[in-house]
C-alpha cells in the first residue's frame, strides 16, 4: 500500500499528490522524511504548503542534513521551505549544525540560518557568534556595537553582492572606531550599487586624512553624477587644499547639478585659485550654474572678478543677475568706480542690442551707473580724463538704443538718458518725442525735463547734443 501511495506522489494531478501527502501521515517519520522532502519544490502552491505542514511535524527525522543541504542550496523556494521545517522541528541537534551556516558567503543562507536560530530560542555565547548572528539578522548596527571585532565579519558582507543591505552595513562601520573603517569605505566605492557608492562617499567625507582624500578624488569619475556630486560637496567640505585642482576639474562636468556643487564647494575654499574658472561659469548654460558661481566669486572676493561681474549683471535671469550685484557690492562697494567696471563697458554696449529685454535694460542701467562715476583725482596726459571716455560710451550706446527697433529698448533708453543728466541727448531726445509709440514719447519727454529742457523757450544750441 506505502509502495502505491508513494506512485501516487508523482502524479500529474495535484489533487491526487495532495492526498498522498494526507496519506502519509500515518507513516513512520523514517519512511516518510524522505519521499515528502522531494515535493518541498513543488510546482503547486498547495502541495508546498502541504509538505512543509506534514514535514514540521517529524520532531524525530532520521537525519537533518538533507534540509541543512537545502538551506545551503541555490533553489531560493527550497530554502524557504528548509528555513521553515527547521524551525517548526526545534530539533536539538539543529543549532550544531546552523551555527556554521552564519558564515556563509552567501547572504540568505544566513538569514535562514539566522532566523531558525532565533525562533528556536539559541543564545548566542561569545561575542563572536553574537556579531554572525546580528549580521545574519541585517542589524548591522548592532553588530557594529562590539567595535574591531566587528570589522572582518562587516567587510565581509561588502564583498557579498547577493546582500541586499550593503548600504547599511556601510553606515554601521560609521559607528566603529577602527583605522580599518577606511579600507571599507574604499572597498564600498567601487560597489555596483550607486546608492552604496553614495554612502561611502559621505563616509569618506568626514575623514580628515590623505587617505580619504585621494578616494574621494577617485570617486569623481564615477559613472553616476549624484555620486559625484556628493563627492565634490565631501571635498569641498574637508577643507583640504590638494583638493582644489581637482574641483576645478569638475566644473566641466557634462552635468550641471556637479558643476553647481563644484562651484559651490570653491566659494566656501575661499581659494583665489578659483576666480578664473569660476568667472567662465557666469555664461554657464545653466542658471542655477551662473547664479552660484556668481555668489561664490562674491564669497572668494577677489578683485579680479570685477569685470566679468559686471557683464553678468546683465543675464537673462533675475536671480543670476542679482546675484552679480550682490557680489560686486562684496567685493568692492565702489566697484563702478574701478577700471575692471570699464573695461566691461563694450560687453555691455553688445548687451543692449540682445534680443532680450532685460538683457537690453540691465546693461543700460549698468552703463548708467558706470558714467555717473565722480572724475578721477589723477588725470590722463592729453586732452581729457577717464571719465569723460566713459561718460561718452554709455551716452553712444543709450542713443543708438533710442533708435533701436525694440520698443522696450527705446523706452529704457529714453528714461536712462533723462538720469544720466546729460544735456548732449537733448536733440535725439527731441527727434523720439515724434517716436510711434506713446509710452516712448512720454518717457523722452519727462526725460526733457529732466534735462531742463522748456518747448517754448527751447534750448540753446550750445546746451544742445549734436
Amino acid at each position: 500500500m506505502q509502495w502505491w501511495t508513494a506512485q501516487q506522489l508523482k502524479s500529474k494531478n495535484p489533487q491526487t499528490r495532495m492526498e498522498a501527502i494526507g496519506k502519509m501521515a500515518s507513516w513512520a517519520p523514517s519512511d516518510a522524511f524522505e519521499p515528502l522532502l522531494r515535493l518541498v519544490t513543488d510546482s503547486d502552491p498547495a502541495v508546498r504548503k502541504a509538505v512543509i505542514g506534514e514535514l514540521g511535524k517529524i520532531h524525530q527525522p532520521p537525519s537533518l542534513q538533507p534540509l541543512i543541504d537545502l538551506l545551503k542550496g541555490e533553489n531560493e523556494e527550497a530554502r524557504d521551505a528548509a528555513g521553515t521545517i527547521l524551525g517548526l522541528i526545534k530539533h536539538h541537534d539543529a543549532p550544531a549544525l546552523l551555527v556554521p551556516l552564519l558564515r556563509s558567503p552567501k547572504s540568505n543562507v544566513r538569514w535562514h540560518a539566522a532566523r531558525v536560530l532565533q525562533a528556536s530560542g539559541w543564545m548566542a555565547g561569545a561575542d563572536e557568534d553574537r556579531i554572525l548572528l546580528s549580521i545574519a539578522s541585517s542589524d548591522f548596527a548592532a553588530a557594529a556595537r562590539y567595535g574591531a571585532a566587528s570589522m572582518e565579519p562587516l567587510m565581509a558582507v561588502l564583498r557579498d553582492p547577493t546582500c541586499l543591505d550593503r548600504r547599511k552595513v556601510v553606515q554601521a562601520l560609521t559607528l566603529v572606531s577602527d583605522a580599518r573603517v577606511v579600507k571599507g569605505f574604499i572597498l564600498a566605492l567601487k560597489d555596483e550599487d550607486s546608492l552604496v557608492r553614495v554612502e561611502a562617499v559621505e563616509a569618506l567625507g568626514d575623514i580628515r586624512e590623505s587617505q580619504a582624500t585621494d578616494a574621494l578624488i577617485t570617486a569623481l569619475a564615477d559613472t553616476d553624477s549624484h555620486v559625484r556630486v556628493v563627492t565634490v560637496t565631501a571635498l569641498g567640505n574637508g577643507g583640504d587644499v590638494n583638493a582644489v585642482p581637482h574641483l576645478v576639474q569638475a566644473l566641466c562636468d557634462p552635468n550641471w547639478d556637479v558643476r553647481k556643487a563644484a562651484v559651490e564647494a570653491l566659494g566656501r575654499s575661499r581659494d583665489p585659485r578659483g576666480v578664473d574658472p569660476l568667472t567662465q561659469l557666469l555664461k554657464d548654460r545653466d542658471n542655477d550654474v551662473r547664479e552660484s558661481a556668481a555668489k561664490a566669486l562674491g564669497e572668494i572676493g577677489d578683485p579680479r572678478a570685477v569685470e566679468k561681474l559686471v557683464v553678468a549683471m546683465t543675464d537673462p535671469q533675475t536671480a543670476a543677475r542679482q546675484a552679480a550685484a550682490g557680489a560686486l557690492q562684496r567685493i568692492d562697494p565702489d566697484w563702478d568706480k574701478s577700471p575692471a567696471a570699464r573695461r566691461a563697458v563694450p560687453a555691455l554696449k553688445v548687451a543692449l542690442k540682445d534680443r532680450e529685454y532685460w538683457v537690453r535694460q540691465s546693461a543700460a542701467d549698468v552703463l548708467q551707473r558706470i558714467s555717473a562715476m565722480p572724475a578721477f583725482e589723477h588725470k590722463l596726459t592729453g586732452f581729457s580724463n577717464p571719465v569723460h571716455y566713459r561718460q561718452q560710451a554709455a551716452l553712444e550706446a543709450m542713443l543708438v538704443a533710442l533708435c533701436d527697433s525694440d520698443r522696450d529698448l527705446r523706452l529704457a533708453a529714453a528714461e536712462a538718458l533723462g538720469r544720466m543728466g546729460d544735456k548732449r541727448s537733448i536733440q535725439a531726445l527731441i527727434r523720439s518725442l515724434e517716436d510711434a509709440d506713446e509710452w516712448v514719447r512720454e518717457a523722452c519727454a519727462r526725460s526733457l525735463a529732466m534735462l531742463g529742457w522748456d518747448p517754448v523757450l527751447g534750448t540753446r544750441r550750445s546746451d544742445a547734443w549734436v
